[in-house]
């Protein structure tokens, strides 16, 4: 049975909090994560409460290698691809920062233009035409 519900103005017996954290360090993330275990543990334990604490889907952070993002920068160019780097970390690089802990790399976005839904987003629809200039780039790097 399910104990837990969406119960507001009640005394209630169990809850649950759920969080999404995301830094753009990984140690600000380690040191946001230690901070907020500290404080829920701490104020359970003042309350005489029980607190336990679990985490889903954790991703590192996705650090590139300036020697990679060098190497990526001379193949786009080659190819006459426009690149740019962003002012502010990609959101959605998640999955990345674990192959960038095995192996120095640098992670991209082949993006579709400004007037393009954002991808995660409902309106996203994968576009076809960037296949061959991203196929292109990966030969360039393997050459």
């Amino acid at each position: 049975m399910n104990c837990v519900s969406s119960s507001y103005g009640v005394s209630a017996a169990k809850g649950v909090l759920r969080l999404t954290l995301r830094a753009e360090h990984q140690d600000e993330y380690d040191s946001l994560i230690n901070c907020i275990k500290n404080k829920a543990l701490q104020g359970a334990a003042e309350q005489g409460l029980e607190c336990s604490i679990s985490f889903i889907e954790p991703f590192p952070a996705t650090v590139n290698a300036g020697a990679s993002v060098q190497k990526l920068k001379v193949a786009a160019d080659s190819l006459g691809v426009k690149n740019a780097f962003l002012q502010e970390p990609m959101r959605w690089s998640e999955d990345f920062g674990y192959y960038l802990q095995k192996t120095r790399g640098a992670f991209f976005g082949m993006g579709c233009g400004e007037q393009h839904a954002g991808l995660h987003t409902a309106t996203y629809e994968f576009n076809d035409a960037i296949i061959e200039a991203a196929v292109d780039l990966f030969i360039k790097l393997v050459e």
